[in-house]
């Protein structure tokens, strides 16, 4: 797409951001800003550490924010492997399907340093993102994964991890 520019979270991208999260989720205006400036100060905060635990990237066209998505390094609680995760990916209706998604997990993936532990889990209802995902050389681990604090409405999650090709 032309014009499009991904780049780490800026504090000028929030209000946008909790647009974005707003008009995606049942959640109001408010609470996606509170939740995306609480992850906006966990980067900041990681900026000058060699330990990060969690990036937001951010898609704008002509300097309008029309698409994100986070990574997130998270720590086994239950099954789950240590590992990094790339979490949802939120596209404005009116840009959808034009490969926003892709390059967006593109840039995450090549912003983690290494990649033989790179997951991703996926609404098996999603077909969107899972085809997407395994344009990216992702592949089915487990048909029946759960995700501590995350629950499907419908469908059940699907855990993917990243291979990388030889």
């Amino acid at each position: 797409m032309k014009h499009l520019k991904i780049n780490p979270i800026q504090k000028r991208h929030l209000h946008d951001l909790a647009q974005l999260a707003s008009e995606s989720s049942a959640l109001d205006f408010n609470q996606c800003l509170h939740q995306i400036q609480k992850e906006y100060n966990i980067i900041c905060n990681e900026v000058n550490s060699k330990k990060k635990t969690l990036m937001i990237f951010v898609a704008c066209v002509n300097d309008r924010c029309i698409a994100y998505a986070r990574v997130q390094y998270h720590i086994q609680i239950k099954d789950e492997p240590t590992a990094w995760y790339l979490m949802g990916v939120v596209v404005h209706s009116s840009y959808r399907r034009m490969g926003i998604g892709l390059a967006l997990t593109k840039q995450r993936m090549d912003w983690i340093n290494s990649l033989q532990e790179l997951y991703c889990f996926i609404n098996s209802n999603n077909q969107a993102s899972i085809q997407l995902h395994k344009k990216c050389s992702f592949e089915l681990k487990n048909s029946d994964f759960s995700f501590p604090r995350v629950s499907f409405v419908d469908g059940q999650g699907l855990l993917f991890q990243y291979v990388k090709k030889v």
